[in-house]
Formats: C-alpha cells, structure tokens, sequence
C-alpha cells in the first residue's frame, strides 16, 4: 500500500509542478498539452511518467536534449514521500484530506518560490480559502483570527520596512497562524530558519543570492503538524 501512496504522490507533484510553473506565467493548466518549453515539442506519455521519465533521460528533454530544472524530479520525489506521510501518520479520514490538501498548498508555492521568488496570489488565496474550509468543518478547529491579524500586521510592516521576508513568505505566515496559532507559528518560525542555516553553506558555495523561503518554511510546517 505504500508504494501506491508514493505513486498517488508523484502523480500529485508532477500536476502541482505544472501548477507553479504556468500559473505565475498566466498560462493555462489544461491547455497546450505538455510539452517542452525550449524546443516546444509535444510531450508523449512516456514523457509524462514521474520520476522515470525524469531518470531515464538522464535529466534532459529527449528531443532538444536541453537540460532539465532538477526541481522537477524533487518536487514529484517530495510529493511522492510526503504523500505516504499523510497516509500513514492520519488517523481519521478528516486528517488525511486535511493532510494532503496542506501537502498540495505547501508544495506548490514551495515550487512558485524556486521558480520565480514569487508566488500567484489570487491562486493563495483559493487554496488558503479551501484550506481555512476544511480544517473548520471537517477537522472542527477554531481559526485563529486574532493571531492571524496580529502576524499580518507585524509582519508585513517588518517585510516593508527591512524587505528581508518577501510577500508570499508573509503571506504563509499569515496562513499558519490563522489555521495553528501563534505557539505555532513561532515553532515553525524557528525551525525554518535553523534548516535554512544548515543549507546556507551549500547555498553560498553555488552562489546563489536570493534564497526561497517557503520551502523552509513549508518543510518545517510539515515536521511540526506530524509531530504534534
């Protein structure tokens, strides 16, 4: 049953990649088919096929031979193991629907933020409503409005006025605490900028200047909901 859960996984991440890089382009998600954005050729099934194909091209396009963005294969092997996360630590079937939507929002502005430093916000806020729906009616928590107004306030002043945080960062932040809380928030806070510490070194060694949030903050979003 596990390997069918990292499967439904893969198929997951493979459609939310597609998500992250068309959406912020405004390019539809249904139409053209898939297909290579450098030698624009139509992408066969074969091509489609997560991780495999990715592999079995040794990370090129099999027409144009252009090398291809390694996020692809991270994002479907992320999905693909968080997936089986969901499935095996739910208890209820409320938890899991909440769990894998909560795995869908991280991973797909996860993907916008190291495509593009930058997320599509109308798409935030549909899956921040969906996500808001959820954990009220199925799970039945309180969102918490008060700390939710209290980290938009504090932390998008605190973005204006040192722009060390960007938009989306706080608008995740913002997420959290309406849907956790401030206890939360804190502990995610925290343990994102202590990964985000032990992969700064490899950061700086391949020079890159502009680092992506999200994920961190994602990733320690995701420890911390399995943990408690």
């Amino acid at each position: 049953m596990l390997t069918l859960y990292f499967l439904i996984g893969t198929i997951i991440g493979s459609f939310l990649t597609l998500v992250a890089w068309r959406v912020p382009r405004g390019e539809s998600i249904i139409a053209p088919r898939s297909h290579c954005d450098n030698c624009q050729h139509r992408l066969g099934t074969n091509d489609l096929i997560p991780i495999l194909s990715f592999s079995l091209n040794k990370g090129r396009c099999r027409y144009c031979k252009k090398r291809l963005s390694p996020v692809l294969l991270l994002g479907e092997i992320t999905a693909g193991l968080l997936s089986v996360s969901c499935f095996y630590f739910s208890g209820t079937r409320s938890q899991l629907i909440f769990s894998l939507s909560l795995l869908a929002f991280c991973l797909c502005f996860s993907l916008m933020d190291l495509f593009y430093h930058a997320i599509h916000f109308p798409t935030f806020i549909i899956f921040a409503i969906y996500l808001s729906g959820i954990s009220f009616f199925y799970s039945h928590s309180i969102l918490d409005w008060k700390s939710a107004l209290f980290t938009a306030s504090i932390f998008y002043l605190f973005s204006s006025l040192t722009h060390s945080f960007g938009c989306g960062d706080v608008d995740l932040l913002v997420l959290c605490a309406l849907l956790f809380g401030s206890w939360r928030l804190g502990q995610v806070i925290m343990l994102a900028c202590g990964l985000c510490l032990l992969t700064y070194p490899i950061l700086y060694h391949h020079k890159v200047h502009q680092i992506a949030f999200i994920p961190y903050l994602s990733v320690a979003l995701f420890i911390l909901y399995f943990w408690h």
